[in-house]
């Protein structure tokens, strides 16, 4: 978690989730390509 209330999930599949303290949600997979960014 970032002082700025963002928080980043990483997953054991390598996924990453990162949430925004704006409500922004961006999932990331193992290779680091976006494949979800939900505003």
């Amino acid at each position: 978690e970032f002082p700025d209330g963002t928080t980043k999930t990483v997953y054991c599949n390598g996924c990453q989730e990162t949430k925004y303290a704006s409500g922004r949600v961006r999932v990331k997979d193992e290779k680091g390509t976006v494949i979800l960014d939900w505003k």
